[in-house]
């Protein structure tokens, strides 16, 4: 969004063709000047937010992102749940997908989680203390 007149500076699309494909549950977390977003097409797509421009995008058919994310306090990794109940960290930059580590967590598949970082406790903002 431009500032000074309110209009859309640009506009990004996953192209799917499939009306299913609605954003859903999707909340970007942004850092850098990128904003991290998953997706209902188990994307995670990293985009330059000065340009509207692709930095990477990518499917993992092993671990599906879907739809929470979370970033550390210090912004140097991108957390994600994935649909196998599973949390993947990325590290925040690169010009390419990197998994800093993941950890699997066997959460349930319908969870929506948002995660967020404090210090060195994981909280998911369903009300409980994961660790």
């Amino acid at each position: 969004m431009n500032a000074q007149t309110g209009q859309p500076a640009w506009q990004w699309t996953n192209r799917a063709a499939n009306r299913m494909f609605s954003p859903a549950a999707v909340w970007p977390v942004a850092t850098g000047g990128r904003a991290w977003i998953v997706s209902p097409d188990r994307y995670m797509t990293v985009i330059d937010t000065e340009t509207g421009q692709n930095v990477w995008r990518f499917r993992d058919d092993a671990q599906w992102v879907r739809e929470s994310l979370g970033m550390s306090e210090d912004s140097a990794r991108v957390y994600a749940k994935t649909m196998q109940g599973n949390i993947l960290a990325f590290r925040t930059d690169g010009h390419e997908r990197q998994v800093a580590w993941q950890s699997p967590c066997n959460w349930d598949t319908r969870s929506a989680l948002r995660l967020s970082q404090k210090k060195t406790a994981w909280y998911l903002l369903q009300g409980s203390l994961a660790w």
